[in-house]
This record gives structure tokens, C-alpha cells and sequence, in this order.
């Protein structure tokens, strides 16, 4: 698969009744090749790829974030576009933008549903962390970071965290309101806030 393949990505983040079976019945209708099946685990990724022309699509399990996903990628930003608008419509996804707004609410959520969009957000760029991919700029997850890492529970935080560490060069916008949180002082997790803005310094992610 060459890079050139992966020149435009698209990650639909599957809902919880999303099934396998439902995308290798769309992809058998369509007339894809499978190419892949390579088994997962808890820290690595399950991965079942077909072929489409010169693009790809690829069924990811995570086990570490409990989250499935379909990426979509190919050479030409129309076809990827097609590709994910057909997938979408015959699997259930969750919409980045719904994910987004639970986390951003002005009233913090469920520590569950919080801990569950922050999964599914991190899920959301997986594939383009492990590409070495960029992402067009959205200041929405500086208002999500904003509002995330003054959530009342500890796990949520510790989890925004751990995750977006990962992510920083891929969602830097996350980066100067998590830094701000450390600087004032008023934190539980004060080791891990050091070590965000140290791997963010050392990513050359700006902090303001």
C-alpha cells in the first residue's frame, strides 16, 4: 500500500451496535477486495483492510480504547469522500461534532459518558497518529480541552491526559489550555500535567 494512499484519510468512530458483519455486507455488494486480516489485542489493533481502486478501507479495533472504527483513505479527496459518506450510511457512526459538544457542554457530563467521548475523540485521529497524518485546524477541541480538564472526576482528566499526550502534534489546538490548567496550580494530577507539557515542549507544540 503506498503512501500515496493514504494522502487523504477519513475516520468514522463506530457506534456501540456497529458490527463487522454489517461493513463486510456493504463491502461485499460493493464489489471490494479484502486484502487483510490481522488479529488484535489489548495494546495493538486489530485491522481488517479491503481494497477500493486505489484507495483502501480499513475495520480497526482498539482494545486499549474500547472503540471500533472504520478509516478511509485514498489518493483523491473526492473518492475518500464518497468512500466515508457510503460507509457512514450503512454502518452506525458517532459523529465527531456530537462527541465534541458532550465534552464542551457547559455542564460537565456523566463521568462515564465524559470517559467514553474522550475515547472516542482519541480514536477519532488513531490512524492518523500512527501515519504521521496532520489535521486541518479546529479550535472546537480547545474548547473541549478547556472544559475537559476541569471535569470533577479524576479519571476523565487522567484520561485526557494520557490520550492527547499522544496527539499533541496531531490536535495541538488541546495543548495550550491543558498547559494553562498545569501553570495555575489548582490540580490533583500534578506529575501527569508536567509530563503533558514536557512531551508538547519536546513536540515543539506550542503552549499559548
Amino acid at each position: 500500500m503506498s503512501e500515496d494512499r493514504w494522502a487523504h484519510e477519513r475516520t468514522l468512530v463506530l457506534a456501540d451496535d456497529a458490527t463487522l458483519a454489517d461493513l463486510d455486507r456493504y463491502a461485499g455488494e460493493q464489489g471490494w477486495t479484502r486484502t487483510s486480516d490481522l488479529p488484535g489485542g489489548y495494546d495493538y489493533l486489530r485491522q481488517i483492510g479491503w481494497d477500493v481502486g486505489e484507495s483502501a478501507v480499513l475495520w480497526v479495533e482498539s482494545g486499549r480504547l474500547g472503540v471500533r472504527l472504520v478509516s478511509v483513505a485514498g489518493p483523491e479527496p473526492e473518492q475518500t469522500a464518497v468512500l466515508a459518506e457510503g460507509v457512514a450510511a450503512a454502518l452506525p457512526v458517532v459523529a465527531e461534532d456530537t462527541t465534541l459538544a458532550e465534552l464542551a457542554a457547559p455542564e460537565p457530563p456523566d463521568p462515564l459518558v465524559a470517559l467514553r467521548a474522550v475515547h472516542r475523540l482519541a480514536a477519532q485521529y488513531e490512524i492518523r497518529r500512527l501515519r504521521g497524518l496532520t489535521a486541518e485546524p479546529d479550535d472546537r477541541y480547545r474548547a473541549m480541552a478547556e472544559r475537559a480538564i476541569g471535569h470533577p472526576d479524576r479519571t476523565v482528566r487522567h484520561a485526557l491526559l494520557l490520550l492527547f499526550a499522544d496527539l499533541v502534534t496531531v490536535r495541538p489546538e488541546v495543548v495550550p489550555p491543558i498547559v494553562a490548567a498545569g501553570r495555575d496550580g489548582d490540580t490533583d494530577l500534578p506529575e501527569m500535567m508536567e509530563a503533558f507539557a514536557a512531551v508538547a515542549e519536546e513536540r515543539g507544540v506550542p503552549a499559548s
